[in-house]
């Protein structure tokens, strides 16, 4: 019975030992195995069990207590010992005698019948080579006995001096072959075969496939859109935020090229694109490789360079790659900023204004320019000119832009165009007659921007004053008197560009009408002479119509103007000349005395009615000689006596301190 341990591949038949004890030397004993199963039947086996020496070679099988070794690779020589208690199972064969020691030493060795089986110890594998390398498909086997061949795609392939060439020692169990000039012909599925090592043996070896592949450079990449070829440097038009697709080819390479993608120098994440790899139907030995972008691009990346490069061993170029790259198109909705917004006062007829709405978009966009409150367009150039400004453009303008992508937020700038202030209107009317004690209104009005300040101010004809009678647009005079009589002026005012602007209206004159009035503020309410002396009183009063009568009352007495009586004289009526329907009364009171101090009222009539005033008349006498000097010596007596009363106190004072001073001595 034939038994074939675990994994040894070593067929065991009979088998002889030799070992050495004190008591008797060499002897030899042979014995066959009857089973492997643990516990099975033996036959000769010695009741002992070996220990082995080379634990490196140990491998573990699925029997309790059984080792094995490595398969026999030279006959004669063993190192596999299935050891079981109570015995031996099995043996193989090794390059190296194995001691067993037990209490006797035992030296092993095969005596008949121990042959090994071939197997692998490397198979060829898949290799890649360079057109005109030199390449070494291994085929390696233990207990190499048959014979060694190859075979390409499943046809015998022979040896070819500096071509096909055995590269080991075969004798040894080295089948590996080299092959030179590598070309296209030697890409292919490669097999080595070992024949039997006997005609009853099973042992002939058929190792895995392996794929020899001679790198064939594949053609540059090209890109493509749609089944549309896009040209180096071309652009890819894609919108901003949205997926663009392309596809890079790279053809007729072997293996097949690996593409990455980048944008500039960033490369793409790989989750961006996927790759597919097919057999050239030209050539099904070279290989066609797809690759599919798909990712979103950004307004940033717009004229980036996106470039595709394919990888390949078979480029003799530094980085193994060729490239083939297109411009990014980038199409993005338009967004405007504004140029030319006024940062100060824009005067009409003065300044200019120039605004530029700055389109950033692609595809390019049109530009449309709004005015707030109009529903028409007012332009469709992106600039606007205005030169130079006026009233009429005053306003908010707004720029925004649409292209096929989409359209911009409007941006907006006020345009307020300023001009001086006119006045335009003066009411009621350029002549105003306004009763006494009533009211009238005067109202202006002016345009300007900014919106003017207004200011009436009344000339005094008589004395070129100027009066402010008030600061609003109307300007209500309530109890008219004469003193409001004159030519008023509305003043319309404003500030630009920190210089004051004015205008102003045409004169409007105001004439009062009514009973005579008197002008206070013109008149003294006392008047002082000195005896002797003549006094002029004059009242100024204003009356429309003219006075009908005017007297002077003093006492019992009354004197008219024009008339005379003794020292007193009423002179007739003087007109002032400038200020209209307003007169002059005078009264002369000759060579005065103190008789005539008292008050002299001036009383005043017209249709409208009449109107009296009265003045105090002081009379100052000057001082007699003999007063004068009554007056004077009384002051000197007055001198007299302070100064005797003074020199008397300081005496008295003076003696008061002596006595003190004294006393203090003789207290002492």
């Amino acid at each position: 019975m034939e038994l074939r341990p675990a994994r040894s591949g070593v067929i065991v038949r009979e088998f002889v030992y030799l070992y050495h004890t004190e008591a008797q030397s060499n002897k030899r004993h042979t014995f066959r195995y009857l089973s492997c199963e643990p516990g099975g039947p033996t036959k000769n086996v010695p009741n002992w069990a070996p220990q082995l020496l080379r634990p490196a070679l140990l491998a573990w099988v699925n029997w309790p207590t059984a080792v094995v070794l490595s398969s026999c690779v030279r006959q004669g020589m063993f190192t596999a010992v299935f050891g079981l208690p109570g015995g031996i199972c099995a043996l193989g064969c090794s390059v190296f005698p194995v001691f067993a020691q037990t209490r006797n030493k035992i030296i092993w060795r095969v005596c008949s019948g121990c042959s090994g089986t071939q197997t692998w110890n490397e198979e060829p594998s898949n290799t890649e080579v360079n057109p005109q390398g030199t390449v070494v498909l291994a085929c390696r086997i233990y207990n190499k006995q048959g014979t060694c061949s190859w075979q390409k795609d499943g046809k015998p392939q022979g040896m070819f001096v500096g071509k096909y060439e055995w590269a080991g020692d075969r004798s040894g169990g080295d089948c590996s072959l080299r092959i030179f000039d590598a070309q296209e012909v030697d890409d292919g599925d490669w097999e080595c075969q070992i024949t039997a090592s006997s005609f009853t043996a099973h042992d002939a070896l058929t190792s895995r496939i392996a794929r020899l592949i001679v790198r064939v450079a594949p053609r540059p990449p090209v890109l493509e859109v749609e089944s549309q070829q896009v040209g180096a440097g071309q652009n890819f038009t894609v919108r901003e935020d949205t997926p663009g697709r392309i596809k890079c080819i790279s053809r007729f390479g072997n293996p097949p090229a690996e593409i990455r993608w980048f944008i500039g120098d960033e490369e793409i994440p790989a989750s961006s694109y996927d790759q597919t790899n097919s057999t050239e139907i030209e050539n099904p030995k070279t290989w066609v490789a797809y690759s599919v972008l798909s990712h979103s691009f950004t307004k940033a990346q717009h004229g980036a360079p996106l470039r595709c490069l394919a990888y390949h061993q078979a480029y003799r170029t530094a980085s193994a790659s060729k490239a083939v790259q297109a411009v990014l198109d980038v199409q993005y909705a338009p967004t405007v900023t504004l140029e030319g917004a006024p940062s100060e006062d824009l005067e009409e007829g003065v300044d200019n204004l120039v605004l530029r709405c700055l389109v950033d978009a692609n595809p390019s966009a049109n530009v449309v320019w709004k005015l707030k409150g109009s529903h028409d367009v007012f332009s469709f150039q992106p600039e606007l000119t205005f030169s130079p400004v006026e009233r009429k453009i005053s306003g908010t303008y707004s720029c925004e832009a649409r292209n096929p992508v989409g359209g911009s937020e409007p941006i907006s700038v006020p345009i307020d165009v300023k001009y001086p202030p006119k006045v335009v209107t003066v009411t009621p009317a350029s002549t105003v007659t306004a009763a006494l004690h009533n009211h009238t209104l005067l109202q202006c009005h002016a345009e300007g921007n900014p919106p003017p300040q207004y200011t009436w101010v009344q000339t005094v004809t008589d004395t070129d004053e100027r009066l402010v009678r008030g600061q609003n647009a109307s300007l209500l005079l309530e109890h008219i008197g004469y003193e409001h009589q004159g030519i008023y002026h509305c003043i319309a005012s404003s500030i630009i560009k920190g210089q004051p602007r004015e205008s102003a209206s045409q004169p409007v004159t105001v004439e009062v009408e009514g009973a005579p009035q008197v002008l206070q503020y013109t008149v003294e309410r006392n008047l002082e002479v000195e005896k002797g002396q003549d006094a002029h009183i004059q009242i100024v009063f204003c009356s429309d119509p003219q006075p009908s009568r005017t007297a002077w009352e003093w006492g019992s007495f009354q004197l008219e103007a024009g008339h005379d009586r003794g020292r007193y004289k009423a002179e007739n009526l003087a007109q002032q000349d400038a200020r209209d329907d307003c007169y002059s009364a005078r009264l002369v009171v000759e060579g005065v005395d103190a008789g005539d101090a008292r008050e002299y009222i001036l009383n005043v009539e017209n249709d409208k009615g009449s109107d009296r005033y009265a003045v105090g008349l002081r009379v100052n006498e000057p001082v007699s000689m003999s007063t004068v000097i009554g007056i004077v010596l009384a002051c000197l007596v007055l001198l007299v006596l302070v100064t005797l009363f003074v020199l008397y106190a300081f005496k008295t004072e003076k003696w008061c301190f002596s006595r003190e001073y004294q006393s203090n001595l003789d207290n002492d």
